[in-house]
């Protein structure tokens, strides 16, 4: 079953494929974010993200350009709803398994954290950044969506015992940072980095840390994804700030 969505999945950008067994992810995060008493039916989480630039070229095609880009309110989250519906949907139907997709962009109405499904599923583990990281792709990795169901299954591990930060000798990120909001020891400071930006108006167009992180360098994303999801997520943390 792993190996089919991961071929479904793989021509539309959406190239991690994981699974994270429901009680390993429950032991992980609090009451309010269990499955336990939301979906005591599921047995595994097929969790499914992006890594590398791929998705972003996909995802504008799909839009029909630039211009049909700007015209969505969040093209992202409508072209990853859009492909995994249209792709997983018929092959999760024809499975006769018991089966619920979920969206991280709908986590007032599902709340899960997306983050701890993942490292549950050993496809990232956390950084100094406070972002998973992969082996191959380093920081430039996304969630995208997961399928509860109804169904013990295993897949690849690539970040299994991954811990690349504690080591890192370079450790670009920190001296990247303008505002002097990654710390060796406590990682990235939520307070230093909104206030940075706030006061200055940098950092508009990308993290200067995650740009400058050793891993995956050649994986980053192109320069108007880079400039869409960091807009994005200043958003995000305005409205939590």
């Amino acid at each position: 079953m792993i190996e089919r969505i991961t071929e479904l999945l793989a021509p539309s950008g959406l190239n991690l494929v994981g699974v994270a067994a429901v009680v390993d992810y429950d032991a992980r995060v609090g009451s309010d974010l269990r499955l336990a008493e939301r979906a005591a039916w599921a047995r595994s989480a097929i969790v499914v993200g992006n890594g590398g630039g791929d998705f972003w070229g996909r995802m504008v095609e799909w839009a029909g350009g630039e211009e049909g880009l700007a015209a969505k309110e969040d093209p992202v989250d409508e072209f990853t709803a859009a492909t995994v519906e249209r792709v997983l949907g018929p092959f999760l139907a024809t499975s006769g398994r018991r089966h619920r997709i979920v969206y991280p962009f709908r986590f007032v109405e599902e709340p899960l954290s997306f983050v701890d499904l993942a490292a549950a599923a050993g496809l990232g583990s956390p950084s100094l950044l406070r972002v998973l990281v992969h082996p191959v792709y380093g920081p430039w990795m996304a969630l995208r969506a997961a399928v509860l169901i109804d169904l013990p299954l295993r897949a690849p591990r690539p970040a299994e015992g991954f811990d690349p930060c504690p080591t890192c000798v370079e450790r670009s990120c920190i001296a990247a940072c303008p505002g002097s909001a990654v710390d060796g020891e406590a990682g990235w400071g939520f307070t230093a980095c909104v206030a940075h930006r706030e006061r200055t108006g940098d950092c508009e167009s990308r993290c200067q840390a995650r740009f400058d992180c050793v891993l995956g360098r050649e994986q980053r994303y192109p320069g108007d994804g880079l400039a869409h999801h960091h807009r994005r997520a200043w958003r995000f943390i305005k409205a939590w700030s």
